[in-house]
C-alpha cells in the first residue's frame, strides 16, 4: 500500500509538472489569440475601409488571402489548446479513478484490520474467563491447604498423644516383665488375662501410631500437590497476561497504522487535485464559455469529494 501511495505521488507530481506547462502554454496561445482576434478586427476595418475606398483590387485581394491563412493558423492554435485541454481532462479523471481504487482498498484493509480487533478481544475474553477460573482453583486449594493445616495439627497432637501413651505402656510393659521375670525365679503364679490385656493395648498403640503416620504422609503428599497446582495455575495465568498485553499491544499498533495510511492516502489526493482547481482558476477567465463550465463542474466535483471525506 505504501509502494502505491508513493507511485500515486510520483505520478501526481507528473501530472502537476505537466498540468503547469500546459497553463503556461495556455496562456500564451490566449494572448496570441486575443492578439490575433484584435488584428483581425483590425484588419477587417481596413479591409472595409479598403471596400469602401474601392481600391486596388489586388491589394485587397492579397490582404484577405493573408488574412484567411492567420485565421487559419489560430484556428489551428485554438483547436491545439482544446486536445491540451482534454488531456488534462482525461488526466483529471484518470486521478479520481485512482483516489476511488485506493478508497476501496482502504475499505477492504480496514474490514480486515476490524475482523483482527474482534478475533483478539475474543480471544482475551477466553484467556480472562479461564485466569478467573484459575483463580477460584487456587482458591478453593488453597482453602484445602489451610483445612490439611488443621488437620495437621490435629495430627500432631494425635501422635503426640500416641507417642506418650506409648511411651507409658512401654514402661508398663517393662515394669510387668520384671515382675514377670521375678515371679518366674519364684516360681509364683502369673495372672495371664491380664498379661495379654496389655499386650494387646500395645499392639493397639503401635498400630494407631502407623496409621498417624500414614495419614500424615497422605496429606503432607495432598499438600505438595496443591502447592504445585498452585504454581502451575499461577505460571498459567502469568503467560496468559502476557498474551492480554501483547494482543492488545497489537490492537493499538493496527488503530495506529490504520489512521496513519488513511490520512496519508486520502488526504494527499484530495490536495492535489485541490491544487489542481486552484492553479486552474487562474486561467478561467481567459477561457471560453464551455471551458468554464468544464472547470466548474470538476471544482463543484472536488468540492463534493472533499465533503464526503
Amino acid at each position: 500500500t505504501q509502494k502505491m501511495i508513493n507511485d500515486a505521488k510520483q505520478k501526481e507530481t507528473k501530472h502537476k509538472e505537466t498540468l503547469d506547462l500546459l497553463q503556461n502554454e495556455l496562456k500564451e496561445y490566449i494572448q496570441k489569440f486575443e492578439v490575433a482576434k484584435g488584428q483581425i478586427q483590425k484588419l477587417k476595418s481596413e479591409n472595409d475601409e479598403l471596400t469602401k475606398e474601392n481600391t486596388s483590387l489586388k491589394e485587397i485581394s492579397r490582404n484577405r488571402i493573408e488574412h484567411s491563412k492567420e485565421i487559419e493558423t489560430f484556428q489551428k492554435e485554438q483547436q491545439t489548446l482544446l486536445q491540451k485541454l482534454s488531456r488534462i481532462q482525461n488526466q483529471y479523471e484518470l486521478l479520481t479513478t485512482q483516489k476511488q481504487q485506493l478508497t476501496l482498498k482502504l475499505q477492504d484493509e480496514q474490514k480486515e484490520y476490524q475482523t483482527q480487533i474482534l478475533q483478539s478481544q475474543n480471544q482475551m475474553k477466553i484467556i480472562k474467563q479461564i485466569s478467573e477460573e484459575k483463580s477460584e482453583e487456587n482458591a478453593l486449594l488453597q482453602q484445602k491447604i489451610d483445612n490439611f493445616l488443621i488437620v495437621q495439627d490435629q495430627l500432631i497432637k494425635c501422635q503426640k498423644e500416641v507417642e506418650i501413651e506409648s511411651k507409658r505402656a512401654k514402661s508398663y510393659l517393662q515394669q510387668l516383665n520384671q515382675c514377670v521375670m521375678f515371679l518366674e525365679s519364684y516360681k509364683l503364679p502369673i495372672y495371664t488375662p491380664d498379661f495379654q490385656f496389655i499386650q494387646e493395648k500395645l499392639l493397639m498403640l503401635e498400630e494407631l501410631v502407623q496409621t498417624v503416620d500414614f495419614l500424615y504422609q497422605l496429606k503432607f503428599q495432598e499438600q505438595q500437590q496443591c502447592h504445585q497446582r498452585i504454581k502451575t495455575n499461577e505460571c498459567t495465568i502469568r503467560s496468559q497476561m502476557e498474551f492480554i498485553e501483547q494482543k492488545q499491544k497489537e490492537i493499538q499498533l493496527l488503530k495506529k497504522n490504520k489512521n496513519e495510511k488513511t490520512f496519508s492516502t486520502t488526504h494527499f489526493l484530495i490536495n492535489q487535485l485541490s491544487d489542481f482547481i486552484m492553479k486552474a482558476e487562474a486561467s478561467i477567465q481567459n477561457l471560453t464559455i464551455s471551458q468554464q463550465i468544464l472547470f466548474s463542474q470538476a471544482k463543484l466535483v472536488i468540492q463534493q469529494m472533499q465533503k464526503t471525506e
